[in-house]
């Protein structure tokens, strides 16, 4: 694989789990409002998976600028706006952070009111789509390199988003649910009020035991997290065999492309660890949880495996997008 494209591999692939991340909160909030269940207790419910969203997109933005020459010229992108994809891409990714940490903040400290917050929310969520459109445009747009302008390029890079950010939600959820259960039963919690280890459980967990209709809606919610990234991950696996295919009766760039994919057995590798994250989604996890009667330390391990198995074979499937990078045209490069 292209490993000097590591820097864009981690970005692209981070801040699309990030997006999705919010846009499955978004759903939870949803569901729960829908329910009857009152915006404080969904709000200790979804609060560590909004929290940890933010920071993922900063991690992908740190890893981009070492793909620049030199990072003090990224504002440079910003230039072209009406007409480059990658300007498209920073500012929307600026305004994604940007939006996102007003909500934060105001979820936080509980500031503004449910509507100015829920703005914040959407605006959040909008810029997010702006972010994951303007990246594949980046590349579908790049008209000179055959295998990227294809329509699997928008099917792969919104169903990471959903794949990667539906098991990063399940995550914070399964720990919110042991977190206020473990915190209900520890002494230790009521003499322990300062400090910054103290804030943050306080922002992240806050202290009470989770009610029933509450844990009703994170068995729910985890089971339709699940199931999301299940079918996005079907979809990921269902789309390779028709993008090889296309590959293989293409030109001969394409099939140079389908050679360099297969050359490896890195694609093998990144079918085969997207089959057991499907089955692992599909079959364990979601009966497990539907039988859960609390969060067992055995359902937090193998919801996170199944999540690393993800985020690995989503990684693997990003460098063998970077094995696309062959030209059409004058100054053609086969390999």
């Amino acid at each position: 694989m292209h490993i000097g494209e590591l820097p864009m591999i981690i970005f692209t692939t981070v801040a699309q789990m990030s997006v999705g991340a919010f846009w499955i909160l978004g759903i939870i909030q949803l569901i729960g409002r829908r329910a009857g269940v009152k915006q404080s207790a969904i709000d200790s419910l979804t609060n560590a998976g909004l929290y940890a969203a933010g920071p993922l997109l900063i991690l992908g933005f740190f890893a981009a600028f070492f793909h620049l020459n030199d990072p003090f010229h990224a504002p440079f992108t910003l230039l072209h706006l009406g007409s480059s994809w990658l300007s498209r891409e920073l500012i929307s990714g600026v305004l994604y952070a940007l939006f996102g940490l007003i909500f934060a903040l105001t979820q936080w400290f509980n500031r503004f009111s449910r509507t100015t917050r829920d703005i914040f929310a959407a605006l959040t969520a909008l810029a997010g789509l702006c972010l994951v459109i303007s990246m594949c445009g980046v590349y579908y747009f790049t008209g000179t390199v055959p295998a990227w302008n294809t329509w699997f390029v928008w099917v792969s890079f919104f169903c990471s988003a959903f794949f990667t950010g539906s098991l990063a939600v399940a995550i914070a959820l399964l720990t919110t649910w042991r977190m206020k259960q473990r915190g209900s039963s520890d002494k230790s919690s009521d003499t322990d009020s300062k400090g910054l280890k103290a804030a943050l459980r306080r922002g992240l967990f806050p202290p009470g035991k989770l009610p029933e209709g509450l844990i009703d809606l994170t068995k729910r919610s985890i089971r339709i997290t699940t199931g999301i990234a299940a079918s996005a991950g079907l979809i990921i696996l269902m789309s390779y065999a028709f993008f090889m295919a296309q590959l293989g009766l293409g030109s001969p760039i394409e099939r140079q492309v389908a050679q360099n994919m297969t050359a490896h057995g890195y694609l093998l590798i990144r079918l085969l660890l997207l089959v057991i994250t499907i089955v692992l989604v599909a079959l364990v996890l979601r009966s497990y949880i539907s039988d859960a009667a609390y969060p067992k330390r055995s359902l937090v391990i193998t919801l996170w495996v199944t999540f690393l198995l993800a985020f690995v074979t989503e990684m693997i499937g990003r460098g063998l997008h970077y094995e696309g990078l062959v030209r059409a045209g004058i100054n053609t490069l086969l390999g």
